[in-house]
């Protein structure tokens, strides 16, 4: 009866040990998956906030060249129109063409 009792008890702690490290690595398991999933939210949200700053930075520029393009063609049309009341119809309609050329 005592070696029943021995072998009985070891069986029982065994399978206590077997179930508190099955929950330990569970737990551990689920902490690594958190932590993976927090790092990777963390990462996305990085992304996201610099994907966005790019984006936003591009339209800057594209604002800014957008911009200098009216100016530029502003200025063009200026020209043009000085051009026009001074020079010939012929002369206008050549640089009308390069100027085409050009925008394109």
């Amino acid at each position: 009866t005592i070696m029943k009792l021995n072998t009985i008890m070891k069986l029982d702690t065994i399978v206590k040990l077997n179930t508190i490290m099955k929950l330990d690595t569970i737990m551990k398991l689920n902490i690594i998956i958190k932590l993976y999933t927090t790092v990777k939210l963390k990462i996305i949200r990085k992304l996201y906030t610099i994907m966005k700053l790019d984006i936003t930075m591009k339209l800057n520029i594209l604002r800014k060249l957008g911009t200098i393009m009216k100016l530029d063609t502003i200025m063009k049309l200026n020209i043009i129109i000085k051009l026009y009341t001074t020079v010939k119809l012929k002369i206008i309609r050549k640089l009308y063409t390069i100027m085409k050329l050009d925008i394109l």
